[in-house]
C-alpha cells in the first residue's frame, strides 16, 4: 500500500506541473509570467496534500523547470535570457519548497490527530470494559490486537509470568531495553525476536504480552509508551485475580 501511495506522489510530482504549465500556454500571451508562476504554485500543493515532504519538494522542481521550458525566452529550452524571468523563476522554486513543507505538515499533523484520537477512545474503551468487570481474557485479546495494529506486528501473545532468560523489554517510559543495552526502536525498529511488554497489576507483575514485529520499522517513542498504556489496562483488568489466559 505505501509503495502505490509513493508511486502516486512521485507521478504527481513530475507529471502535474508540468500538464498545468502545458495546459497556461495559451494564456501566455496574455498573463504575466509571475502570474503563470502563481498557478503553477497550486499543482506544487495539490502534490504536497498527499504528506510525502520529497514529493511536495520535487513538485516544486519539476514546476520551476516547467515554467522556464515553456513560459520563458527562448521557448522550449531551458535557457533564462532576463533577469526579471531568472527572478521569477527562483522564486517559484523557493515558494514552492515552502509553500509545499508547510502543506505537507499540515497533512501530517491532520493525520497524526485522528490518530491520537482514535488511540484515546480506544484507550477509554478499554477503560471502559475494565470497568464494566468484563472477563479478562477478553480484555487480554483486544490489547493483544490493539499492541498488533499499534506496533505492526507479526504475532502478539499474552504470557503468565516473566521470562528467565535476557529479553528485549518495553519499560513503563517507552525505552526498549535488551540486557543492559539500550534499543534505539526508532532507528532499527523492534527486535526481530521480539520485546516483552510487561502487564503489572497492583505493583506486582502478572505477565507480559510477547510482540515480534513484521520487519524492521521505525517505532516511535509515542508508539511505545501508548504501547505501555495499552498493557497497564490489561493489568487493570488482570488485578482482581480472575482467569488468565495462558
Amino acid at each position: 500500500m505505501r509503495d502505490r501511495a509513493d508511486r502516486v506522489a512521485l507521478a504527481g510530482a513530475l507529471l502535474l506541473p508540468t500538464a498545468l504549465a502545458i495546459v497556461l500556454l495559451p494564456v501566455r500571451p496574455t498573463f504575466d509570467n509571475a502570474n503563470i508562476a502563481t498557478l503553477l504554485v497550486v499543482a506544487v500543493v495539490a502534490v504536497a496534500a498527499l504528506g510525502r515532504r520529497w514529493a511536495a519538494a520535487l513538485s516544486a522542481l519539476t514546476a520551476a523547470a516547467a515554467f522556464d521550458f515553456f513560459h520563458t525566452l527562448p521557448y522550449l529550452t531551458f535557457r533564462i535570457t532576463t533577469r526579471h524571468d531568472l527572478q521569477t523563476d527562483l522564486s517559484l522554486l523557493v515558494v514552492g519548497l515552502a509553500v509545499g513543507e508547510l502543506a505537507a505538515r499540515g497533512r501530517r499533523q491532520r493525520r497524526l490527530a485522528v490518530a491520537r484520537s482514535a488511540e484515546r477512545d480506544q484507550l477509554e474503551g478499554l477503560g471502559a470494559l475494565v470497568a464494566v468487570g468484563e472477563e479478562p481474557d477478553f480484555i487480554l485479546m483486544t490489547v493483544a490486537s490493539a499492541l498488533t495494529d499499534l506496533l505492526e506486528l507479526e504475532d502478539c501473545r499474552f504470557e503468565v509470568g516473566g521470562r528467565d532468560d535476557v529479553f528485549p523489554t518495553l519499560e513503563s517510559d517507552g525505552a526498549v531495553i535488551w540486557g543492559p543495552t539500550a534499543w534505539d526502536a526508532r532507528r532499527w525498529g523492534l527486535p526481530s525476536k521480539g520485546v516483552d511488554v510487561p502487564v503489572c497489576g497492583h505493583g506486582k507483575l502478572i505477565g507480559r504480552f510477547v510482540c515480534r514485529p513484521r520487519e524492521p520499522r521505525s517505532i516511535s517513542a509515542e508508539q511505545r509508551r501508548r504501547a505501555v498504556a495499552l498493557a497497564n489496562q490489561a493489568g487493570a483488568a488482570l488485578a482482581g485475580g480472575r482467569s488468565l489466559a495462558a
